[in-house]
């Protein structure tokens, strides 16, 4: 599999899962407040997060374990 990266603010390269993980309680709480799931990939891409839905969900689950 190939590794992404993304390229924060800062120019600070990182593999978006480490991007995203920080992430994870406020997308999780956004998605319990009725954002869908593509709504959440589409705010990640405004911050230079490229992701695909299926991806995101993976990530999300990953989090709560």
């Amino acid at each position: 599999l190939k590794s992404s990266s993304a390229a924060l603010e800062g120019n600070k390269n990182m593999p978006v899962k480490e991007a995203v993980f920080p992430l994870t309680p406020t997308l999780g709480r956004m998605k319990k407040h009725d954002f869908e799931i593509q709504e959440l990939v589409e705010r990640l891409h405004e911050k230079g997060i490229e992701m695909k839905a299926q991806t995101l969900i993976r990530y999300l689950l990953e989090a709560r374990r």
